[in-house]
């Protein structure tokens, strides 16, 4: 009975182990690069945004760019974000999230593509970091 107790403690703690692990957030240090105001046109969202921008972000020699879309109902949080200065961000699934100076996040969906096509969801963006 001892065993059964002492080898189910064990595995107890290593499931704990394992999702701690998991949920953990690595932060990671980026120079924003630029913060652009785009428009989507309405036939390519399901819902209406009162803003939408695109953050791009460059680590070393990776370079990441994130369709940040705010809602009639939320803040946009944008102008807290100033180019040119590093920032701290993370990545999960398909969504960058970028620590603001007040100690928020902002959540972004990553984009595919870096340079003259951004493509974000089904919506393709002209243009690029400068």
């Amino acid at each position: 009975m001892s065993r059964k107790l002492s080898v189910a403690l064990l595995c107890f703690l290593l499931f704990c182990s394992t999702i701690w692990a998991q949920k953990k957030s690595e932060h990671r240090t980026g120079h924003l690069l630029k913060v652009e105001d785009v428009a989507i046109p309405a036939e390519f969202e399901k819902t209406a945004h009162k803003a939408d921008h695109l953050l791009y972000i460059r680590e070393g020699s990776d370079e990441y760019v994130a369709l940040y879309s705010v809602t009639y109902f939320g803040h946009d949080k944008s102008k807290l974000l100033k180019p040119d200065t590093d920032v701290s961000y993370r990545i999960s699934g398909k969504s960058l999230f970028v620590k603001t100076p007040d100690a928020n996040e902002i959540k972004a969906r990553l984009c595919e593509g870096v340079g003259p096509v951004v493509k974000c969801g089904n919506v393709t963006f002209a243009g690029g970091p400068p």
